[in-house]
């Protein structure tokens, strides 16, 4: 399989780093969706949507390296042709790199043709705020702002960019700076929108009020009691499907065992019919050519014919996730079940509770 995990040029033995700091104003490729690292400092983890066996978690710790990752990746499921590790501006990282310099900041992992931006846990995030904000020149670009609200509400970033090399700043310095004010609610710079990633709003906080004003938040915005209720009309209609999405399960699993037990008799009445052959029915020296050809078919042509078809070399493992893989989808056409259905039914009921735990928590 190929995975796209090497950043060039690369020095051999050499550790390879993962800047910490704001990458460009924009991402270098559409993103499908937001997934985001959770669970503890010492124990991170990571769900990612796999295309043929659904979501899986992984676990992302500290000394692990890329390269590992992606394997585990890719072992889980045989539908995964090809994994890229960026940061957000497309930029490879290295498969050398260890994921606690990638958990640094925000990246981007690309599973076959499907984008996802990996947002990084919030305490490493904190953790660069903090030396961010540290930065000598902070209160400098700080001090800007405030002079620059007095002539207009908002500043063109080229303005910004400008003052900062004034002052001795470096491009990725500055940007690393405005995301830092941004997030600390100084200033407000949409950099992920194509409109007004050029654009500094000095007033944020006139902005959100604008914004909560002309939608009139407080009256689409569900009450705790309806979170709580649309939360188990939600699990209420996930029983049924988990239940029907178990059943394709056990009876693929139950038809690619079966399958694979076909083929292992296969190979044993072959065997018990070429010695039939060679000791009884005939002798070796009419043999050996069939049990050669018989050899080649099923060792190096039908090897390569999986070489092409599922872009690895074989393995009993494969062919069984394979054969796992065919018969799901079978039987869930079979009976009518929507695996996407399910998926996104799924996600709404994690963003529910999310939600709601946070307003417990208030």
């Amino acid at each position: 399989m190929f995975v796209r995990l090497v950043r060039q040029p690369t020095v051999r033995g050499q550790r390879s780093s993962f800047p910490q700091r704001n990458f460009k104003r924009y991402y270098a490729a559409p993103v499908t969706k937001d997934l985001f690292v959770f669970g503890e400092p010492e124990d991170y983890k990571l769900a990612i949507p796999l295309p043929q066996i659904g979501t899986r978690v992984f676990s992302l710790s500290e000394r692990q390296k890329l390269r590992s990752f992606a394997e585990n990746i890719q072992l889980e499921d045989l539908g995964v042709k090809s994994i890229s590790i960026t940061d957000p501006t497309g930029a490879i990282i290295s498969s050398g790199t260890r994921t606690e310099e990638l958990l640094q900041d925000d990246w981007v992992l690309k599973v076959n043709d499907v984008s996802y931006l990996i947002r990084s846990p919030p305490l490493a995030k904190e953790g660069r705020l903090r030396v961010t904000q540290s930065h000598p020149k902070f209160k400098q670009v700080e001090e800007f702002f405030k002079s620059k609200l007095a002539e207009s509400p908002h500043l063109v970033l080229a303005q910004y960019i400008k003052f900062t090399e004034d002052i001795g700043l470096t491009e990725e310095q500055a940007n690393d700076i405005l995301s830092t004010a941004s997030q600390l609610g100084i200033v407000l710079h949409l950099d992920r929108n194509i409109e007004l990633d050029k654009v500094i709003f000095l007033q944020p906080q006139q902005v959100t009020t604008s914004l909560d004003s002309m939608l009139d938040l407080p009256s689409i915005r569900r009450s705790y009691d309806e979170k709580v209720a649309l939360l188990d009309k939600y699990r209420s209609e996930l029983v049924p499907m988990a239940e029907l999405s178990q059943s394709c399960l056990e009876r693929a699993d139950t038809i690619a065992h079966r399958i694979a037990t076909a083929g292992f008799v296969g190979l044993c009445v072959q065997f018990f019919v070429y010695a039939r052959l060679t000791w009884w029915e005939s002798d070796w020296d009419v043999m050996e050519p069939i049990t050669y050809f018989t050899t080649v078919l099923e060792t190096v042509i039908l090897g390569k014919f999986w070489f092409l078809w599922a872009g690895s070399e074989y393995a009993h493992m494969d062919l069984r996730q394979a054969l796992l893989a065919w018969q799901l989808k079978k039987q869930q056409r079979k009976k009518g079940f929507n695996p996407v259905a399910f998926q996104q039914l799924k996600d709404k009921i994690v963003d529910l509770e999310n939600e709601i735990k946070f307003e417990k928590q208030k």
